[in-house]
């Protein structure tokens, strides 16, 4: 645990619980070039609005790859999260600010490559006011049953630009913006939507 938190250049593996454990008191916080792997619990699991986790590699968690929740505001870019037994990036948020995993600009080169998870690969869940934002990101391999790619809960949230494959499901989206994917060779199906969700091609 730790409070507001600098953090680049840190490994940390093969430990018994979590490989990085951020609390409440670490607002603010910035996490970059991290490589957490084979640690039992998640990899890394943050309970606080931090500014940014980037740049960074998490495999072979017990749990989660990445689990943020109260992550209002965050951004995650240029990350590398695979082969975790649970989700690969799970986000939550209280209503307040728009995530960002990735970029609408994919000549910013900011997706986030995510794949061979045993739980669903990417997860936003909670709405944001201007709707949180999922693109430009490479997620593939989550292929156990009812799961998928990504898995968008946000209302308004966009979801675009982004490369879905090799999953059950591609992408499953409620209440979102399905906007210019490129969905291909998921076993189930590529988009399924709910509520007041669009899907443009």
């Amino acid at each position: 645990s730790s409070d507001v938190c600098s953090s680049d250049l840190l490994q940390v593996a093969n430990t018994g619980g979590d490989g990085i454990s951020l609390d409440s008191g670490a607002v603010s916080s910035t996490l970059d070039s991290l490589l957490v792997h084979d640690n039992a619990g998640y990899g890394v699991l943050v309970q606080a609005q931090i500014h940014s986790l980037s740049n960074s590699t998490v495999y072979n968690s017990g749990r989660d790859g990445v689990n943020l929740t109260h992550a209002d505001g965050v951004t995650i870019q240029r990350n590398s999260v695979y082969s975790n037994s649970g989700y690969g990036i799970y986000v939550s948020i209280d209503a307040i600010q728009a995530v960002v995993i990735g970029s609408l600009s994919l000549a910013d080169q900011a997706g986030n490559v995510v794949h061979d998870n045993g739980y669903d690969g990417i997860v936003m869940s909670g709405n944001a006011p201007s709707g949180n934002i999922i693109a430009g990101n490479v997620v593939y391999g989550q292929s156990g049953t009812g799961r998928a790619g990504i898995l968008s809960y946000g209302y308004g949230d966009h979801v675009a630009l982004n490369i879905v494959y090799g999953n059950a499901t591609g992408i499953t989206a409620y209440n979102a913006i399905v906007d210019q994917n490129r969905v291909y060779n998921n076993s189930y199906a590529g988009i399924s939507i709910g509520g007041n969700s669009s899907v443009r091609y």
